[in-house]
């Protein structure tokens, strides 16, 4: 499944966009979950998902999910 995910470092006050990443499913808020970033591996805590319904006349949105580093 492809989702497109944002991702903040602890302490940092910009939120950065890394693109679509496939995952196997949509991770709930509060999970944790391990991304690669800038080639490091790193533990991030799911702080927002969106997931979108599917509207007439429009195309399909990808859900958004939220991290934080931890």
């Amino acid at each position: 499944m492809r989702i497109h995910v944002y991702f903040r470092r602890n302490g940092e006050t910009t939120i950065r966009d890394l693109g679509m990443r496939e995952m196997g499913s949509v991770p709930a808020q509060d999970d944790d979950v391990i991304i690669n970033v800038d080639r490091q591996t790193i533990s991030a805590k799911v702080t927002r998902v969106r997931t979108f319904l599917p509207v007439e006349h429009q195309a399909q949105r990808d859900p958004e999910i939220y991290l934080e580093s931890t």
